[in-house]
């Protein structure tokens, strides 16, 4: 590995180019039009999850086409060829993110194969930043006054530890590994897939398409299947991923952020009739999907549904988006599904609990995700400094955070059932994120040098990753009211740290089933997250005429042209921001 070369310096350093980096780094460019800006990027291609190098055959996106685009940049047929109704192939969403990347002069700014190594705060509150360019096989060092992380959730790989794994003599790789690993596949007569998601589901597929047997394990002892259902859902054909942005809809939901309207809303989720109506709204949604899925119809496709209500789910939620219909391979025999744990590993051989032997080739692991910083944050002693805390539940603050929820949202302590059956009810510190917003790690709040972005997951990333783009810059800029001194109206320090435990802990408990428990993970609660984002930046948040507001999905198209909104409040258009 080669010395590290002179140090250069930026205004802003973003780490990743995935749905969350680009939008990023285009709206701090619309703002900052003159300032230095590098990004980072561990592949060799624009994308992050949808990065070339990281796609396989027939991948293609949960969304329809239009779910999936940005305000300022429609995925149009003619440049893009795919057709309304249909899912994105990923190649085709790959070159979008190319395009959106060039177009707005993010391309430039890329350096590819470059893996970051560590960031370190100085004493001036600036980062140097160590990174290994792959290409020219040397460490570099750079320094930046400010840092984003656009990492997101799905670039550190969580491998389980299987006893006996070195005698297993097949294959063994992780999901992400699946671009890479088609020789292997191809040469299987029978392969393994390890785990519930979505991904999982892909792997799947991806196999028993191919004329290859499958046997589908789903730990007994984790959180069961994930939510597989159809595009529309409902006797009136309902777009699924289009249901959680319509205000009315968004009342149903338990809300951390103020409800559109906060009399009715605490009529649902305060008062006994409420409560009762809302379990009824969302057994209907759970019958729907049950019915509509045709999961009843086979003993091996019934045990894919989960074993809790929809209601508690978050994004853990799948689209049936194959050629072939996927329950087909299941009746045909293609597939086995079995609810169990992985005991261990011996030659060929998956265990399972319950002393059953399969026989596997290969075994996948769609295990999914590391939620911690892919790099070394510096001096040591930033500790739970940087957002990701160690959450121990016996703690007096902790206890206090969930009382003072259960408090607000009383059907949040009727937790399902299966997480306690299942091993998985909270009882042991483990690591989630607490940032302020979803975004900002409270000890940084007035230093205004570090943002995370991505790390609120919702079923409309897009549209909530361009509001929380521009709120990340005027947060950077010291722009926004609570960056005051508290004596001006600002808040703490200590006040940021305890909102951001609250939030944590409302989505531990909001999305138990999902991915709650370590990140903020939004459906019905995408809007009032907005608005809160739209409120503070001074932007207005009803978009819509009439009834329409109430009635009427939200999508990026109702944001077109927020920033410069934004920018005319600011009085930033003129001469644009000095940097």
């Amino acid at each position: 590995m080669g010395s590290i070369n002179k140090i250069e310096e930026f205004d802003l350093l973003i780490v990743g180019t995935g749905v969350a980096g680009l939008p990023m780094a285009k709206t701090y460019l619309e703002v900052h039009p003159s300032a230095t800006l590098l990004i980072l990027e561990s592949n060799y291609s624009i994308g992050g999850t949808w990065a070339a190098e990281r796609l396989y055959e027939g991948l293609q996106s949960n969304n329809l086409v239009g779910m999936l685009e940005y305000s300022d940049f429609p995925m149009d047929f003619e440049t893009f060829g795919v057709e309304a109704g249909k899912h994105v192939p990923g190649t085709v969403y790959h070159d979008y993110l190319t395009a959106y990347a060039k177009k707005f002069g993010v391309f430039e700014r890329v350096r590819f194969g470059c893996t970051v190594v560590s960031a370190e705060l100085l004493s001036n509150k600036t980062w140097e930043v160590i990174y290994v360019d792959k290409n020219k096989k040397e460490k570099v060092k750079v320094k930046a006054s400010k840092m984003v992380l656009a990492t997101g959730t799905t670039s550190k790989p969580k491998m389980p530890v299987i006893k006996g794994r070195k005698l297993f003599e097949g294959h063994m790789f992780h999901s992400k590994e699946l671009p890479f690993r088609n020789a292997d596949m191809a040469e299987s007569k029978n392969v393994a897939v390890l785990g519930g998601s979505k991904s999982a589901c892909d792997a799947v597929y991806m196999n028993a398409s191919n004329g290859r047997h499958v046997d589908w394990i789903i730990r007994a002892s984790g959180k069961g299947p994930a939510w597989l259902c159809w595009p529309y859902v409902s006797p009136f054909s309902l777009q699924f991923e289009a249901l959680p942005t319509i205000r009315l809809m968004s009342l149903f939901s338990p809300s951390f952020e103020r409800p559109s309207i906060p009399f009715l809303h605490s009529l649902l989720h305060n008062t006994r009739l409420g409560r009762a109506f809302v379990r009824g709204f969302f057994s209907i949604i759970h019958g729907d999907l049950l019915s509509g899925g045709k999961f009843n119809e086979h003993p091996e496709t019934k045990k894919l549904i989960p074993p809790g209500n929809v209601f508690w789910s978050g994004t853990s939620v799948g689209i049936f988006n194959y050629p072939v219909d996927f329950f087909s391979l299941i009746r045909k025999g293609m597939i086995n599904v079995h609810i169990a744990d992985v005991t261990h590993l011996s030659p060929n051989t998956v265990h399972l609990s319950g002393e059953k032997e399969l026989d596997a080739d290969t075994l996948v692991c769609a295990t999914g995700w590391e939620f911690e910083p892919s790099f070394e944050f510096l001096p040591s002693s930033l500790g739970n400094n940087i957002g990701l805390s160690v959450i121990d539940p016996r703690d007096e603050r902790v206890r206090a955070a969930d009382a003072e929820l259960f408090t607000r949202y009383p059907e949040l302590k009727d937790q399902p059932p299966a997480l306690s059956a299942n091993g998985e009810k909270e009882k042991e510190p483990g690591q989630a994120y607490t940032l302020f917003r979803s975004a900002i790690p409270p000890a940084f709040l007035h230093d205004r040098n570090l943002a995370y972005i991505g790390m609120a997951i919702s079923l409309r990333g897009c549209m909530t990753l361009e509001i929380q783009s521009l709120w990340i810059v005027a947060f950077l800029d010291g722009r926004l009211p609570f960056q005051q001194s508290p004596q001006e109206g600002g808040i703490s320090t200590e006040e940021a740290e305890w909102e951001a435990l609250l939030q944590s802990r409302f989505y531990r408990w909001r999305a138990p089933m999902g991915l709650g428990g370590r990140t903020t993970d939004m459906v019905f609660e995408i809007m009032p997250f907005v608005d809160k984002l739209l409120r503070e930046l001074g932007v207005e948040t009803r978009r819509k005429q009439g009834v329409g507001e109430w009635i009427r999905s939200y999508g990026v198209g109702d944001y077109r042209g927020f920033v410069r909104e934004w920018m005319e409040k600011q009085e930033l258009v003129k001469g644009m921001v000095a940097d």
